[in-house]
Parts: structure tokens; C-alpha cells; sequence
């Protein structure tokens, strides 16, 4: 019972990390940040908090839009 229950939560964690990866793949792919040069770390995290910031706008009103 208790390895059922440990198995579950570490399955669930897993869909949880992988979702998570999936987002910023999908974002590094739609925005080509590989081949973005923005000279400095701080300009790049910063792009990066505000197109994260739009995407989860965007996803937690896509049941308004449509």
C-alpha cells in the first residue's frame, strides 16, 4: 500500500516535471532563442519572465477565448 502510494506521487511528480519541460521546449522552438543574442544574462532572464508571463495569460484564458 505504501509503495503504491509513493509510486503514484512519483509518477504524478514526473508528469509534472515533464510538462513543465515540454512548455519551455515548445517556447524555446516557437521563439528561436537558440539563435537569439541578447549580450547579457540579465536581458535574457528578462525575456524570458515576460514571454512566460504572456504564455501563462494566454493558457489560463484559452477557456474565455474559445
Amino acid at each position: 500500500m505504501i509503495i503504491n502510494i509513493f509510486i503514484k506521487e512519483a509518477v504524478n511528480g514526473y508528469r509534472k516535471r515533464w510538462m513543465i519541460a515540454e512548455v519551455h521546449r515548445q517556447m524555446k522552438q516557437d521563439f528561436d532563442w537558440e539563435s537569439m543574442r541578447l549580450g547579457s544574462d540579465t536581458k535574457l532572464k528578462y525575456l524570458n519572465m515576460l514571454l512566460v508571463l504572456a504564455q501563462y495569460f494566454i493558457y489560463s484564458g484559452k477557456d474565455i477565448i474559445v
